[in-house]
């Protein structure tokens, strides 16, 4: 499966793995347009922004970058964008921006498990969603306590940032348009409860947040935190959050949880122990509107594949978690693309998209394996050993020495 040697990177990589930029980079020089919507090249996502050619520094999360100059002063020197200019060439900072209140929805869902769990919330008005985003980070040494904490001491930046607190401005889930990124710069945030299992919750309170605008840029997959010099300033006075914390994401070598996805061609949402109870092997291949290898990977080695194996040693499906546009896919949309692989029954496609984020239940109940930075690669391929109690035995991204073609051969096997 030449897949494996020449798959697209796709990763979340910015403040964690939630609303980080997503990008895209092809290990061949492809350029050209290609069937289902996708674009070859490499590419930048930002935070649910358009696709954006990286042949200069992107500013995935932040919008573009805002130029420091400025016109010269009398006075001396050169005043930065907002700033006074002093006798001698002295600067005083700009004032800071007047804060414009902001209130988000009490009941929120947790996206991250394990090490880093991610909060999001949101406001709605007239189709665009104001969206605020906690994680807190284990691995970069949060205690993952009760108790009360001064943003101040444990935001630092958006890179590096124990409690990282931020929202996006105007997230269209249909166009994929976005505003700018906010980021905590002060406030507490008082931590009640936080457990994680069956019964697990989270229940907290931010209090005087303050909110600033803020850029994230990826450049050589490093990432640079800038404050956006007279930007935008938002103020949260106080807002409970609260959701229930489920179990962790299966590893390899572990049951499947019970979860479902909805189907593109009946619209119903289906068990996947439905699915894999019938079957020796699941194969499923998280994919995507733009994904320009996914768009060579589907038709050339999947479906192949697919159609020369019998349904009752494997089965295989696709989960469609954006459109072109790096939205929200909908039914109609997957239909679509099912039908530009040449698969008029959609049968064997699935939608994965919560409104926040892509494939939410596919990677809340499978563990992703992003690699360090947080990326994970499009096509994203799993397979499952079907029965009455599917295991999770291969994952893109894992280590493990078995190879994908290694795992299907030996689950298919008569």
């Amino acid at each position: 499966m030449n897949h494996l040697l020449t798959r697209s990177w796709c990763g979340l990589l910015a403040v964690g793995m939630v609303f980080a930029a997503l990008a895209c980079t092809e290990e061949e020089n492809d350029t050209e347009p290609v069937a289902a919507g996708g674009e070859g090249g490499t590419v930048v996502m930002g935070a649910g922004g358009q696709a954006t050619p990286m042949g200069g520094i992107a500013t995935p999360m932040g919008g573009t970058a805002t130029p420091m100059g400025g016109t010269q002063s009398p006075m001396g020197g050169t005043p930065a964008s907002g700033g006074m200019a002093m006798p001698g060439g002295a600067m005083m900072p700009p004032p800071p921006a007047q804060c414009e209140p902001n209130q988000f929805m009490d009941n929120g869902i947790i996206m991250g498990q394990g090490e880093t769990l991610i909060y999001l919330a949101k406001k709605e008005d007239a189709g665009v969603s104001d969206l605020l985003i906690l994680e807190l980070h284990g691995e970069r040494g949060f205690s993952m306590e009760t108790g009360t904490y001064d943003l101040a001491d444990y935001s630092g930046d958006g890179a590096t940032c124990e409690i990282c607190l931020f929202a996006i401005k105007d997230r269209n889930f249909e166009t994929g348009s976005r505003g700018p990124l906010m980021f905590a710069r002060s406030g507490t945030l008082e931590i009640t409860r936080l457990s994680q299992g069956e019964a697990g919750e989270f229940v907290a309170t931010l209090s005087n947040v303050r909110m600033e605008e803020a850029s994230l840029t990826r450049v050589n997959d490093q990432l640079s935190f800038e404050w956006v010099e007279s930007g935008a300033a938002w103020c949260v006075e106080a807002n409970s959050l609260s959701a229930a914390t489920p179990p962790p994401a299966a590893r390899i070598g572990d049951a499947l949880p019970a979860f479902q996805l909805q189907n593109c061609q009946t619209e119903e949402f289906v068990d996947m122990h439905d699915i894999a109870a019938d079957t020796q092997a699941l194969w499923i291949v998280g994919t995507a509107g733009w994904c320009s290898a996914c768009a060579r990977f589907i038709p050339g080695e999947v479906i192949p594949f697919l159609d020369r194996t019998p349904t009752e040693r494997l089965k295989g499906i696709f989960v469609v978690g954006e459109n072109p546009a790096q939205g929200m896919p909908r039914l109609s949309y997957c239909r679509r693309y099912a039908r530009g692989y040449g698969e008029m029954d959609a049968s064997r496609w699935y939608i994965d998209h919560n409104g926040f984020r892509s494939f939410p239940r596919l990677f809340g109940n499978l563990f992703v394996y992003s690699d360090e930075s947080g990326r994970f690669g499009l096509p994203w391929n799993a397979v499952l050993e079907g029965g009455e109690n599917p295991i999770y035995r291969y994952a893109d991204g894992s280590n493990q020495p078995e190879s994908l073609l290694d795992i299907l051969t030996a689950l298919t096997a008569e």
